[in-house]
């Protein structure tokens, strides 16, 4: 087929050259003689770069074809473009499309790829014999080897536009993406431009590979001659669910292939150096006043922001995250937004990274602490917040003479509040069985919530310790509980300024409930929820404590039930009641242990913590009066209460300060001298230890 080809061309030269000087086809007789033989013995063959069209079949395929004279000098030219439609038919083609070829002097190509020269002209030249193919001795297929094609090809850098040292989510970074045509043709057309986060600098599209797209630029106009470049802008938002670590920015241009001729193998580039993701906020690494923004899972969009001294960052911990504050101090303010979705946040927990951390507020009305709470060695001055729930606490420092202030919407069973400074006012909905401790305290106040239908019910144990009070000040200067007073007990050690209670609970089992204080008449006697027991009785004495529980006023509801000595309550308070003022024992029975601490000094949750690093676990606690009742291994009573009275020293501030002697009484049966061997001489510093079980006489 090739040779045939060949021949059909070569005739066609031979019969149809065009003359020389007048450019017209001479191939015939009749316009021969118009030339008025002007052009006798000249070359039949048609100036280089000039073009005939070749009637159909002399293409070989029985299509109309172009032939092109390329040069008719001995000489290799430069390269040229060879269109190739059928590569299997022409020994110097690739692949479909133009190749590049080499061109010596005399060759023609046609459409199809074929390459063909003159008998007369090839014989003045050396060419390689290897690569000559005879065809009826005056022309030959000249297979060539193949060439690049020439053709534009874009290649990129890209590079952050003064990035941050790290930046976070919600954060903008602008990147400058230079392309450049690195080709032989110009590049026209227009391209999009893809960008990516990658943990290494190869991009890897393939879904699950971590390769995050996050951002693009659609329809970017290409103008670009061989050599030149332009550069591009784009702006990605960190995204909020972006998780902390180093990210390389991955640039993907042209990724649908709209540039002609361009090698999509180098169309990546990547940043010189990765991009450092953290979930902070505040002050860290040269930048001040940034927030954080997050959205959950419900499409709450959440703001951190932290002013003053100090950074805050997320971090995960069991499902739940934990806002850790590192530097702040007394002037410093965490402020948590929330906006859409549901309308709120949980977190576990907001805690210091060095024990010392303070804040002068934290304002996180839609947030719910749902884990370990606040717990911050340093003082807190105003704190909202939405729910504490499931435990979560509130600990803090800071000193009888700073003032602090805490509202919340609901406040749940087995909170403990406990801050050094004095409580300015603790506000909310409802209060549950909580434990709260402060050196004074302005003002309690349940409200309720109508909306939600939560009665303002007040059920914690409340210790004032009356440290820093001013002279002729209350302790606890005002109570007033929109709900139920209902099995809580409010310890004051001072005076009380005045009490409003909607409602006292008639139906809680055990002990007592109410307000205690240690000056008398702290409450008007006018006020009709309540009435003063007179202390000093056979039947009311309570040491130095006046208190006051009623349903009615002038009812002493204690009297014939909780003081019937064969009640469990009344077992325990008659065991309280010799406590004060007396030796204080430390006593086991039957796996169980009572411990007795300062309840000014102390807290149920530091208490549980010295209990279980020894191996036990309390299964009944008074807070508010210092008794806790711990489950031991059976024997291993006295090895307990020896170990809990050697973790604790006269040093420690948040117990007893006073070494206390511990007897066993003599006619308590069920535990002598033997079973807790040196007890009697055992100085414990500052715990005490009292056993449970039957009502004991004080030896």
């Amino acid at each position: 087929m090739a040779q045939q080809r060949a021949g059909v061309l070569r005739n066609y030269l031979r019969t149809h050259a065009s003359c020389d000087t007048c450019d017209s086809a001479c191939g015939q007789e009749a316009r021969r003689r118009r030339c008025n033989g002007e052009h006798r013995g000249r070359r039949a063959t048609p100036p280089a770069g000039r073009s005939r069209g070749v009637p159909s079949g002399c293409g070989g395929s029985g299509a109309a074809a172009v032939l092109r004279l390329l040069s008719d000098a001995l000489r290799r030219i430069a390269c040229v473009a060879a269109p190739c439609i059928r590569p299997a038919a022409a020994g110097n083609a690739a692949r479909v499309g133009s190749e590049i070829v080499s061109m010596w002097g005399g060759l023609c190509a046609d459409e199809e790829g074929c390459v063909v020269r003159l008998d007369k002209v090839s014989r003045r030249a050396a060419m390689p014999t290897a690569a000559q193919r005879p065809v009826r001795g005056s022309l030959f297929l000249e297979p060539l080897e193949p060439r690049v094609l020439l053709s534009a090809d874009l290649v990129a850098t890209i590079n952050a536009i003064s990035p941050p040292a790290q930046v976070v989510p919600g954060d903008r970074v602008t990147f400058s993406i230079l392309v450049t045509n690195q080709g032989d043709q110009p590049a026209v057309g227009t391209m999009d431009i893809h960008l990516y986060a990658s943990a290494d600098t190869a991009l890897d599209k393939t879904p699950g590979s971590g390769d995050t797209p996050v951002a693009a630029l659609a329809q970017q106009a290409v103008k670009l001659g061989p050599g030149l470049s332009r550069a591009y802008s784009a702006t990605l938002l960190v995204p909020s669910d972006a998780p902390v670590g180093d990210y390389f920015v991955l640039a993907d241009i042209d990724p649908g292939h709209t540039i002609a001729g361009d090698d999509p193998s180098n169309n990546v580039a990547a940043t010189n150096a990765p991009i450092s993701v953290a979930h902070r906020f505040g002050t860290f690494a040269g930048r001040t006043g940034v927030r954080l923004a997050l959205t959950d899972g419900d499409g709450s969009a959440v703001t951190f922001a932290l002013s003053g001294a100090g950074f805050g960052e997320l971090v995960p911990n069991g499902g739940q995250f934990d806002v850790v504050l590192s530097g702040t101090d007394a002037a410093s303010a965490l402020a948590i937004a929330v906006k859409g979705g549901d309308g709120g946040f949980a977190l576990g927990a907001i805690r210091g990274a060095q024990g010392t951390e303070a804040l002068r507020s934290l304002s996180a009305k839609a947030v719910d602490l749902v884990g370990e709470g606040i717990d911050l060695g340093g003082f807190v001055g105003t704190l909202a917040v939405r729910d504490l729930l499931n435990g979560a606490d509130v600990l803090a420092g800071g000193t009888p003479l700073q003032r602090s202030s805490i509202i919340a919407r609901e406040i749940g069973d087995g909170t403990t509040i406990e801050i050094g400074s004095a409580l300015s006012s603790l506000s909310a909905a409802r209060v549950g069985q909580a434990d709260i401790f402060a050196p004074t305290i302005a003002s309690i106040a349940t409200r309720g919530d109508k909306t939600l239908g939560i009665a303002g019910d007040f059920a914690a144990d409340v210790t004032v310790s009356g440290e820093g009070v001013a002279a002729g000040k209350p302790a606890l200067g005002k109570v007033s509980l929109g709900g139920m007073f209902r099995d809580g007990l409010i310890l004051v050690n001072g005076a009380v300024g005045s009490v409003k209670v909607a409602a006292i609970a008639t139906d809680v089992p055990g002990l007592y409930f109410g307000i205690s204080a240690t000056a008398a008449k702290s409450v008007a006697a006018s006020n009709p929820a309540f009435t003063w027991a007179p202390s000093g009785g056979a039947d009311q004495s309570l040491g130095d404590f006046h208190v006051i529980v009623a349903a009615q006023p002038g009812a002493w509801p204690l009297k014939d039930a909780a003081w019937d000595l064969d009640s469990p309550g009344a077992k325990q308070m008659v065991a309280w009641q010799d406590l004060q003022g007396q030796s204080l024992q430390g006593l086991a029975q039957s796996g169980e242990v009572q411990l007795s601490v300062n309840p000014w000094k102390t807290s149920l949750a530091r208490v549980e913590k010295i209990v279980s690093a020894q191996g036990g676990a309390l299964f009944a606690q008074l807070p508010a009066m210092g008794l806790y009742w711990a489950k031991v291994a059976p024997g291993q009573e006295a090895a307990f209460i020896n170990a809990v009275a050697g973790a604790v020293t006269t040093a420690s501030p948040n117990l007893l300060t006073t070494p206390q002697d511990l007897t066993i009484p003599t006619n308590w049966s069920a535990v002598d001298s033997a079973v807790i061997p040196g007890l009697g001489d055992m100085g414990t510093g500052n715990i005490v230890l009292e056993a449970a079980g039957e009502p004991m006489a004080v030896s």
